[in-house]
C-alpha cells in the first residue's frame, strides 16, 4: 500500500515485524475491534506501536517471562502509566490451554 494510515483504518488484522525503534502503527488509524500483531521490536526501547494502541488494547504476548523482559511495546507504555499490568491477558500458553480466554 501507497498510503498506511488508510491501509491500517481498512484492516480487519494489522501485523508488523519490523525492526523500528519509534511507532510506525498508531491507534488514531486503528477500527474498534481490529486485531494487531506486533512481533518485530525485541528490545525495551524500541517499538512498532504508539501508546493509543497499548491504551485500546487486550494484550497478549508470545511467552509472557520474556515479553516483560523485551518488549517495548508493551514495557515502554507500562513504564510511563499509559497501561496497566491488567490489559496483559496473558500469553500463547494461557490461551491454547484456556486458562484464560481470547475473544468471545
Amino acid at each position: 500500500m501507497d498510503d498506511l494510515p488508510s491501509a491500517v483504518n481498512q484492516a480487519d488484522m494489522v501485523s508488523c515485524q519490523t525492526s523500528s525503534a519509534t511507532p510506525i502503527v498508531y491507534g488514531e488509524w486503528l477500527k474498534p475491534g481490529t486485531h494487531t500483531d506486533f512481533v518485530g521490536s525485541h528490545d525495551a526501547d524500541k517499538r512498532e506501536c504508539d501508546d493509543e494502541v497499548a491504551r485500546q488494547s487486550r494484550i497478549w504476548v508470545d511467552v509472557m517471562e520474556s515479553a516483560m523482559r523485551e518488549a517495548g511495546d508493551i514495557l515502554i507504555p507500562l513504564k510511563q502509566n499509559i497501561i496497566t499490568p491488567a490489559q496483559i491477558i496473558g500469553d500463547l500458553h494461557d490461551l491454547a490451554s484456556c486458562r484464560v480466554m481470547g475473544r468471545n
